[in-house]
């Protein structure tokens, strides 16, 4: 049966098939995104009148290129974000990240080079996004429930939308501030997650990653590899992407993701405990702020989960840091670094290479990631050179936010409680 998922936003031919082996009910969801579909918002420079809109009821980003509807970002002044840097802890608390790794304090002052940095603010508006238009026709992202669980499968390359090209062009413009030299790689992942997930009577700690987008892009979370804001402090792609060695990757809910026009966002990702972390606005279209959410970065309320009406807690995304999942409400199972590079190249590459649109430098066809690693819920590292930038002092997974920045060491957040102490 085909239908259209309309009241999740999503503009896309979903198939939805039910298959009985017993007693056993399999539910199988997957996603195709009809081509046309404007997706290619972008978090980069541009200007920002007074009002936050223009005429169209829209926020204007990169100079005016990309639009996000007004009613996605309220009253939030993106053009004096408060930074995050160092907003991490060894216990749960609102507007911070609960870290399974060892927290050590990120010494150093904002990057005040970066001209969309002022002070302990930045200007979302004004952020440089790296330029490219690739498309990834071999990307693939299933979420299928079967019994008790919800099974994600990818290969982590995003469906519905384009990237930059990565390596960024040394003539890029965010080239003179944050080089990215890192190329989109193949991941393959399957995890298995709670279908139905529960309230955990304590909140547990995150590693690098927190879940899957329902582009199938990993979404890490909100820090660098220095505990810093990786939004503010990075730069990725139109669509909130960039690569490290481990694959490509968001820090915050992608504004290539389709919403829903009015009411209550539609689901962006699956967090690793099992529940849903849905967009920009709550009930009745109410635009989501920390002050707004518990110190896990949800609440609980009815919303529509498996294409039915339940009081259900779940995650929101944020414009202000830690902008998706400070700590996990449920119980995670899936170890970081859950993601690890096959090896496979990314633009260019044949059969699995991206397909550039009126863009040149990047990386040369069939150009390999040098990275053999397994991928999943083992939570061991992957063989092979990391990304080619230094590692934090100590190696792999060096103490910190993990997230492997653009280019930068692998996502060593933690192991998540229970598997073996994070690489050194």
């Amino acid at each position: 049966m085909k239908t259209t998922r309309t009241e999740h936003g999503w503009s896309a031919a979903l198939g939805l098939g039910v298959a009985t082996a017993g007693a056993a009910a399999v539910v199988a969801l997957s996603l195709a995104l009809r081509p046309g579909v404007a997706l290619a918002h972008d978090l980069s420079s541009g200007a920002h009148n007074p009002t936050g809109a223009d005429a169209g009821g829209t926020v204007l980003l990169a100079s005016g290129a990309i639009s996000v509807p007004e009613h996605n970002v309220g009253n939030v002044d993106l053009t004096a974000l408060p930074l995050g840097n160092n907003k991490v802890g060894s216990t749960a608390a609102r507007g911070s990240v609960y870290l399974c790794s060892q927290v050590v304090p990120q010494t150093s002052p904002a990057d005040g080079g970066l001209p969309w940095i002022n002070g302990t603010t930045y200007d979302l508006t004004k952020k440089l996004a790296v330029k490219g238009d690739v498309s990834w026709p071999a990307a693939t992202f299933s979420a299928t429930v079967s019994g008790d669980k919800r099974v994600l499968a990818g290969n982590d390359l995003p469906v519905g939308h384009t990237t930059g090209v990565y390596p960024a062009a040394s003539d890029d413009p965010t080239s003179a501030y944050r080089p990215t030299p890192a190329q989109i790689a193949v991941s393959t992942y399957r995890f298995e997650l709670p279908a139905t997930p529960s309230v955990n009577a304590k909140a547990s700690c995150v590693g690098g990653e927190v879940g899957v987008a329902v582009s199938g892009v990993a979404l890490y979370n909100a820090l660098d590899a220095e505990n810093r804001d990786a939004v503010g402090e990075e730069v990725q792609d139109r669509c909130s992407g960039h690569p490290n060695g481990f694959g490509y990757h968001y820090h915050s809910v992608s504004d290539c993701l389709p919403d829903t026009d009015e009411g209550h966002s539609a689901l962006m990702a699956y967090a690793f405990d099992g529940f849903g972390i849905y967009g920009h606005r709550g009930e009745d279209g109410q635009v989501m702020t920390n002050n707004l959410l518990d110190e896990c970065h949800g609440h609980t309320h009815e919303i529509e989960w498996d294409g039915q009406r339940v009081v259900m807690f779940h995650y929101h995304a944020t414009w202000e840091y830690p902008y998706t999942v400070g700590c996990f409400r449920g119980v995670s199972s899936v170890r970081s670094p859950a993601f690890s590079s096959t090896g496979a190249s990314g633009q260019g590459g044949t059969p699995l290479g991206g397909q550039r649109t009126g863009q040149t430098g990047g990386q040369t066809p069939g150009q390999q990631s040098g990275q053999t690693g397994q991928s999943g819920q083992t939570g061991g590292m992957p063989g092979g050179q990391g990304a080619p930038q230094a590692a934090m002092p100590g190696g792999q997974g060096a103490p910190g936010g993990g997230v492997g920045g653009a280019g930068g060491p692998p996502p060593g957040g933690g192991q998540m409680p229970g598997g073996p102490p994070p690489p050194r």
